[in-house]
């Protein structure tokens, strides 16, 4: 059945035999039931990366486009006041970029569906445009163009209403072993483990739960 699987993807030109060896079997299960919009986004939050999880970061809504220009994705993210500056009443422009970047990443990875490629950041441009305070917040993220190798997207941050931060973000994508749909599923918390007490360790304790 291993080998059907191979051999029913590589006709059908969805993925080249040689780059199916190299993925695990759920993972082409995965390809073969072609799952909906509501299923892949589920997987994407069951499998989110360390940093998503220390982000707060969890896909909200995503609908894939016949064209990449039509892709509606949007991730919430949940900041703890451990990430701010100004007694703990600004967050740090370095994690606003990362919650673009973060977007821009499973955004990319959900319009191609290709648990063969990831993509890395070539280039990002950020215009901060007021505070974003800990707490949730929303990020919206549009392709603006996607081609075999480059992707080119939009993200906006808001809170309240409010565009604390725009950017754009050109990736690369390039082939790869561990893509979205075979990620295994990661320990959410901080990369490293915090001291007792610590604000860290109260954000870690409540991304956890």
């Amino acid at each position: 059945s291993w080998r059907l699987c191979h051999l029913s993807l590589e006709a059908s030109g969805v993925i080249p035999l040689k780059s199916l060896q190299k993925l695990p079997f759920e993972s082409v299960l995965i390809l073969m039931t072609t799952p909906d919009d509501k299923q892949l986004v589920t997987h994407i939050n069951e499998t989110r990366h360390r940093c998503t999880a220390f982000l707060g970061g969890r896909v909200v809504r995503a609908v894939r486009g016949k064209l990449p220009v039509d892709l509606v994705f949007e991730m919430e993210f949940d900041l703890n006041a451990s990430l701010a500056h100004t007694k703990g009443t600004i967050v740090q422009g370095g994690f606003v970029a990362a919650c673009l970047d973060d977007a821009c990443y499973y955004a990319v990875a959900f319009q191609t569906q290709r648990p063969d490629l990831d993509s890395f950041v070539l280039e990002s441009k950020i215009n901060y445009l007021g505070p974003l305070r800990p707490g949730r917040s929303l990020c919206h993220v549009g392709l603006l163009h996607l081609s075999s190798r480059i992707v080119v997207a939009e993200a906006s941050i808001f809170q309240h209403e409010r565009t604390a931060a725009k950017g754009s973000v050109t990736l690369s994508l390039v082939p790869s072993d561990t893509a979205l749909v075979s990620n295994e599923a990661m320990p959410h918390g901080l990369p490293v483990e915090p001291l007792q007490g610590s604000p860290e360790s109260d954000w870690l304790e409540r991304v956890q739960q």
